[in-house]
């Protein structure tokens, strides 16, 4: 054998195998053999390896619940205040609740990237809430308003990065299920 070749454990029969050998399977090693075996497991929704992350962490759970609460609910506030006699009222609500569902839906679904877009639209909401802030004459109602709501997001995201949610997004081992 080659001293540079790297060797990794099958996560099913625990044979050490050349990492070249074998496929990443949920972010681990699986060799050839059972490849099979692992993915009808998988498929028949039986996983009794616990090296293989299937359930969301809790810190998914709390952030996403925390966004749609926080989010949805300050898009509703503003939609009640619209004029919906106006045809561009029921775009402009549309093209939002897609906005927030459409990155909240693939990070259900595991999809790391969609975080990302989240804190895109976390920093385009803070600089739009800044300069209301410096023309608000009462900090307090402000801090009550739009402060609360980004502390809230800003909680949200940063759970959305904690190291047990970056596992889960990698499909690495994760040992904070819900």
């Amino acid at each position: 054998m080659h001293p540079n070749l790297k060797r990794d454990k099958c996560c099913e029969c625990g044979q050490v195998f050349e990492r070249e050998n074998m496929i990443q399977l949920h972010g681990v090693p699986v060799c050839s053999r059972c490849k099979p075996i692992l993915l009808q497991r998988l498929a028949e929704g039986v996983t009794d390896r616990p090296s293989i992350p299937t359930r969301r962490p809790i810190a998914i759970w709390v952030a996403l619940s925390a966004l749609l609460l926080t989010v949805g609910t300050s898009i509703v506030r503003r939609a009640m205040r619209l004029d919906w006699n106006n045809p561009l009222v029921e775009v402009k609500v549309a093209a939002e609740v897609i906005m927030l569902s459409v990155p909240i839906v693939f990070i259900f679904r595991g999809r790391g990237w969609a975080r990302w877009v989240l804190v895109a639209y976390a920093v385009g909401g803070f600089c739009v809430s800044v300069p209301k802030l410096i023309q608000h004459q009462n900090v307090t109602s402000w801090l009550l308003g739009s402060g609360l709501k980004n502390a809230v997001v800003l909680t949200a995201l940063i759970g959305l990065f904690l190291p047990s949610s970056t596992k889960w997004f990698r499909g690495e081992v994760n040992e904070a299920h819900s």
